[in-house]
């Protein structure tokens, strides 16, 4: 569950979102190792209390809080996505990360202790950054879970890729596999069952594509861009 202002972060949210956020979200090259602006960082530090002032005692667990333990921002990442266009023309020789573009969102994991529990989204909304979203407990489970495996200790660097047009949230690792794309179960109980080492095994791009693109594709041609 997650609770937003203006727009948000797809996924749990559902279909509509996500194809809003396709339309809207800014896209240009991608720069993996760009690191957030200022203006992004502040956005979030004043934007996560409000968010939490918002919600009920009772219905914190939905967001994957508790209410009492003290919640804190963790370091952000940025969301990039692989456009249909993108997709069709990928030659199988070139690393995933020629796929991708970014959008104009950055996550936040929120973290009560040292474990994540939420997402914080931070956008541009008509030239100004904005906190819009805080929720998503299986994206926070999930993108904690990779980051654990491919730590940038170890000189990793995870790209977390949404392909809009068929719902899907992916990964990367251009370090360990230039050639990597895998796909991210949000599913319930998946955080549970994947544990550490769930995302030691890493999908190559040409397979994970060729399972996405007949969903793109009739997906685009019933009319959802």
């Amino acid at each position: 569950m997650a609770i937003k202002h203006n727009r948000a972060f797809f996924g749990i949210a559902g279909v509509a979102f996500f194809l809003a956020l396709a339309a809207a979200s800014f896209l240009h090259a991608a720069s993996p190792k760009e690191t957030a602006p200022k203006e992004v960082i502040q956005a979030a530090m004043e934007g996560l209390q409000p968010f939490l002032e918002s919600i009920p005692q009772e219905s914190m667990a939905n967001f994957g809080l508790d209410g009492r333990s003290p919640a804190r921002l963790g370091a952000p990442y940025k969301l990039y996505t692989i456009t249909p266009a993108a997709m069709e023309t990928y030659k199988s020789d070139a690393p995933a990360d020629t796929l991708v573009s970014e959008t104009s969102m950055w996550h936040f994991p929120v973290l009560v202790g040292e474990e994540t529990k939420a997402i914080l989204v931070v956008d541009n909304i008509d030239g100004q950054w904005e906190a819009v979203s805080l929720g998503y407990p299986e994206v926070a489970a999930q993108t904690e879970a990779i980051t654990k495996q491919w730590p940038k200790s170890r000189g990793y660097n995870p790209l977390f890729i949404a392909v809009f047009q068929a719902s899907e949230f992916l990964f990367s690792v251009p370090e360990a596999d230039p050639k990597s794309l895998t796909s991210i179960d949000l599913s319930a109980g998946a955080a549970a069952n994947k544990g550490m080492g769930g995302y030691s095994r890493l999908d190559n791009v040409s397979d994970t594509l060729s399972r996405l693109r007949p969903e793109v594709r009739e997906n685009l041609r019933s009319g959802r861009e």
